[in-house]
């Protein structure tokens, strides 16, 4: 056996079996028979490795217990048995005494001079042969019928085949000569000679381990439990029995059908089960003494387990929106609280481990070694970068645990999981009346007279009989398992994002075209004749559904079996290009998620045809100077820019148009007023997308290439940072009459001396920069930072220390809470979704310790990233509140960045109704100094101290001059002041003079900061 491994308590588990086997061993009383220890649980659970720890607790020496009456010690025998091994031979007692003969052996051959010692050496050479001689006896003696339990157990045995298997096996074995006289007597004195050896002056103890007897055939399990009950049950002799018990039982009834049904082929119910003379648990009862269930590891065990057995795999995730409302109609950040965002968590691979895998040991590892195997492969095909680990460790729990919803989804229907994401939203998922409703619901309506909506209704019941019932079977085989995994659960609270949904076909195998090298794409490229083209039973219904506004249906459409794998023909992407072209460009336009289901099935040439449809519609635009374009023309341009955006670098450069144009039309539609918010919104999403290149945005450029440095071994781009010079001078901060809280007051006149600020908020592109440095694993670099800072990446038990300051017990228990979730540091929360992480949108879910920790280590490129003259004296760091406050509102005093009053166009809050982040630049410039996105769009972080308690601020404006020299220090850890307001704030929220604190470990969706030079 392999050495045990010590983890889920196992050690300490064994231990105590092994004080109750060494107990059992010490007494020589008659009285005592065999102790049979069960070990319960399912495959995989740790019974071996449990069962090789009680092993390691039997040395010789540590098992020579002497009885409790202080007599000779009694040298114990571990028999490790594997009944699956010996499934095949007829009867399972003949290799299990075979196995003890074996085992003796090798003691006397490793440990001769240890039984000579003893005087135990000859004593056990005859206890040897012994076994050996009765194995062959019993191998071809099971006649006759002895009863066990209730008149229904039953063994067959024939003593004289058993007699003459002696008498051969004693010739071979050179038994005694008195044994042989013996020899008529040898079965019915069976249990006597061999308590001879387990029992009295020359005894040695027999343990024997039995493992995976569950995986034998229910006729095999119980006929190795009735063995050992019937003719090994002496005294000195224990066993310790691994085995699923459901298995067993199951096998009880299997093995006991007969005795009810008498062969007649009635099935099995609750009622002939009753009829049974014993059930399943009353025959383990009667066999096994001590039942020991394995315990299910905790969570926290299986998390401290992965993380340590598989570090590569969980050194980075991300969590849920760290947010709640206040209770009180109100929406704060820190001491007003934070509500709870409407994020899915992005990147928490352990957490997806630990809540939706079974807490099984076996298939905790296989998962992960199955993933790691993945990304390994994908790595070797060098196409590792578009390979992400958490959507594939969605399939992978899919393929292990629900085998027939991803077998359908990689053969039939591709668009499957989304198909089961939108079902997680009806009321009744997850309950038994879903799926028969979610029949009844998709049926035909016969009654109505409307043909265009019958008709309509026939392609939708057609489309259900296709891919929904199968789907929906599937998914009630997966839900009807044993094997603890929620397919409802599971698909409802790991939903993909549209990214991910749009990718899934890279996921299901490493030979699709996406997956293929770089240089496998170019060869591929040229020669785009080998393309596969798919053969479409029904071109007019796949362009019916495919123009549906039925997302399930144009999904529908494209997961059809004839197009996997395949790109369409070319006649049928005429037919689509002249739907486009005469009336449905707008789906270009409006959806890009048609788009991006679309691209894997056209071939390259196709690419160069859509784009001259989208070219026809955009070159008036393009080609004259910016200006505002008509309804038709901003369709057309954002079908053009969508087009690009999700095409790839060597599809992009078969088009003949520049994309250059589309960038700066889609550019000006951000930052001009032409169109409604939510247009320009998405003109910034798609702008991420195809490439932000606008000064101070996104990173340093060279002729269209980005600029690098290198860190230690890493590589990551240089952060462009816009600097917008604030000239010494002097406002009133504050509020003043009845506007504003009491912390905001008593207004007060505040010199600020001449410093830099960075014109936008730090960027997701930005800020990948120190992730891709490695900064978050560089131990040298945190250390160089306040105590705190480390103590907040550490975690843990550390966390505590973090929390020490907090006065509001409830509130402290509230952060603990929130910190016990938090417990991957390593990257931003909400960093893998989409929704949060696009390049040009302000970086959220950063702590105050990640923000000071970003501006220090900003000062290590101070020569790529400053200014060139007059700023030698100047550290680059986070904004003081007054320097914040001043850059935000400027002399005159302006109530909100943009002017006195509210205004849903000029700024991101609740009224803008974005519900998210969006690109920073969207909005009007301040107009105290041209910043961009100070009222409103994420809260930031600066230096100024808030102080312990939340409800008041240690920090005040009356004692604004006394406290100077305190009010940005980096330490003690305790509430920090945060500016400006955010994406779901209030407009009362937004002003410039708005104070407000958040705990430094707090990571919210609402939360970023900015960049000083002072």
């Amino acid at each position: 056996m392999a050495k045990g491994q010590e983890f889920f308590g196992h050690r300490a588990q064994a231990a105590q079996l092994a004080v109750r086997l060494h107990r059992h061993f010490a007494l020589d009383s008659p009285a005592d028979a065999s102790l049979v220890i069960g070990v319960f649980g399912e495959w995989g659970s740790g019974k071996s490795n449990l069962l090789q720890l009680v092993h390691e607790s039997f040395g010789l020496e540590d098992g020579a217990d002497g009885d409790e009456k202080g007599g000779r010690p009694h040298p114990v025998i571990v028999v490790a048995f594997n009944p699956w091994r010996y499934e095949k031979e007829e009867h399972l007692l003949v290799p299990l005494l075979k196995t003890v003969e074996l085992e003796i052996e090798r003691h006397i051959r490793d440990n001769e001079t240890f039984w000579k010692k003893l005087g135990l050496l000859e004593h056990l050479k005859e206890g040897g042969r012994f076994a050996g001689v009765s194995a062959l006896a019993f191998m071809g003696a099971f006649k006759g019928k002895f009863t066990l339990v209730k008149d229904v157990v039953d063994l067959e045995f024939d003593p004289e085949k058993f007699i003459k298997g002696v008498s051969e096996g004693a010739k071979q074995k050179e038994i005694q000569k008195p044994a042989l006289d013996r020899l008529e007597s040898y079965y019915f004195e069976f249990e006597r000679r061999l308590q001879e050896y387990t029992t009295g002056d020359k005894a040695f103890r027999l343990l024997f381990l039995v493992d995976d007897l569950d995986r034998c055939l229910p006729e095999k399990a119980v006929e190795m439990l009735e063995s050992i009950k019937l003719f090994l049950d002496v005294e000195g002799c224990a066993f310790v029995l691994a085995l699923d018990d459901e298995v067993v039982e199951r096998g009880i009834i299997h093995r006991y059908r007969d005795y009810i049904f008498q062969g007649n082929g009635q099935s099995v119910n609750e009622k002939s089960l009753a009829q049974l003379p014993i059930t399943g648990p009353e025959y383990l009862e009667k066999i096994i003494h001590l039942p020991f269930r394995l315990p299910q590891p905790s969570r926290t065990e299986i998390r401290r387990f992965l993380q340590v057995r598989f570090p590569e795999l969980f050194e980075t995730t991300s969590l849920e929106p760290l947010l709640e409302s206040d209770g009180e109609g109100g929406k704060h950040i820190g001491r007003m609280a934070t509500e709870r965002g409407d994020s899915r968590q992005g990147g928490d691979l352990l957490k997806l481990f630990v809540n939706h895998i079974p807490p099984v040991p076996r298939k905790q590892i296989r998962t992960a070694e199955l993933i790691l195997l993945l990304l390994d492969m994908a790595k070797a095909r060098n196409c590792g970068g578009r390979i992400k680990p958490l959507p594939l460790a969605k399939l992978t729990l899919l393929q292990l645990f629900a085998p027939d919803l991803y077998r359908f989804g990689r053969r039939r229907y591709r668009g499957f999981m989304r198909t089961l994401q939108e079902w997680s939203g009806h009321p009744c998922w997850g309950q038994r009346s879903f799926i028969q409703q979610l029949k009844e619901e998709n049926k035909p309506d016969k009654q109505n007279g409307d043909n265009s909506a019958n008709e309509s209704q026939q392609v939708e019941a057609r489309n259900f009989d296709r891919f929904y019932a199968p789907l929906i079977e599937a998914l009630e085989v997966c839900a009807d398992n044993r094997s603890g995994f929620e397919p409802f659960h599971f698909i409802k609270e790991n939903q993909l994002t549209d990214e991910e949904l749009r990718e899934l076909h890279l996921y299901f195998s490493f030979v699709d075209e996406g997956l293929l090298s770089s240089e496998e794409r170019q060869t591929q490229n040229d020669e785009t004749e080998s393309q596969p083209v798919a053969e479409l039973v029904n071109q007019e219904e796949f362009l019916d559904l495919l123009f549906s506004q039925s997302e399930g249906s144009w999904q529908s459409a494209l997961q059809v079996p004839e197009l996997e794998g395949r790109v369409l023909d070319d006649r049928t992407f005429e037919l689509v290009a002249e739907r486009l072209d005469h009336s449905d460009f707008q789906h270009l336009a409006q959806n890009d998620s048609w788009l991006r289901a679309l691209v894997p099935y056209l071939g390259l040439s196709h690419f160069s045809r859509l784009a001259e449809l989208a070219d026809n519609f955009t070159r008036p635009c393009i080609e004259n100077p910016p200006g505002q374009p008509t309804e038709e023309e901003t369709q057309a341009l954002f079908s053009a820019a969508q087009l690009r955006a999700v095409m790839r670098p060597e599809q992009q450069a078969l088009l003949e148009t520049s994309t250059t144009a589309i960038r700066s039309w889609l550019t000006c539609v951000l930052e001009a007023n032409w169109l409604e918010v939510e247009q320009r919104a998405k003109a910034g999403r798609i702008l991420s997308d195809l490439g932000d290149l606008r000064p101070g945005v996104t990173v340093k450029h060279d002729n269209g290439q980005p600029l690098y440095r290198q860190h230690g071994p890493k590589r990551h781009s240089i952060p462009d940072i816009d600097w917008q010079e604030i000239e010494e001078g002097e406002f009133t901060m504050g509020s003043k009459g009845d506007e504003g809280y009491d912390d905001e007051k008593p207004a007060h006149e505040v010199s600020v001396p001449r410093f830099f600020i960075s014109r936008y908020p730090v960027t997701n592109a930005q800020y990948r920069c120190f992730i891709d440095a490695g900064i978050y694993q560089d131990e040298v670099f945190w250390n160089k930072l306040p105590e705190a800072a480390g103590l907040w990446l550490a975690g843990g038990a550390a966390d505590e220390k973090l929390l020490a300051s907090i006065k509001d017990k409830d509130r402290r228990k509230q952060y603990r809470d929130w910190l016990k979730k938090d417990t991957e540091r390593f990257q931003p929360r909400f960093w893998d979704d989409r929704k949060w992480g696009l390049d040009n949108h302000p970086v959220v879910g950063v702590s105050w310790f990640e923000a000071l920790a970003y501006s220090v280590w900003l000062n290590g490129m101070r020569t790529d990233l400053v200014p060139a003259d007059g700023v030698d004296d100047l550290k680059i760091r986070l904004p003081r509140e007054e320097e914040w406050e001043y850059a935000a509102r400027g002399p005159q005093g302006l109530r909100y960045a943009w002017g006195g009053e509210p205004d849903a166009g000029k700024g991101n809050y609740d009224e803008t109704k974005l519900g998210r982040t969006s690109a920073v630049g969207m909005f009007p410039a301040g107009e105290a100094f041209g910043l961009q996105d100070m009222s409103g769009n994420v809260w930031e972080w600066t230096s100024g101290r808030w102080g312990e308690d939340l409800s008041e601020p240690k920090f005040t404006y009356k004692q604004w001059e006394e406290q100077k020299a305190q009010r940005n220090l980096p330490e003690p850890v305790e509430f920090r002041m945060i500016r400006g307001g955010s994406w779901y704030f209030t407009a009362d929220f937004l002003r410039c003079a708005i104070r407000s604190g958040g705990h430094p470990d707090i990571r919210g969706n609402v939360l970023g900061f900015r960049v000083v030079l002072g």
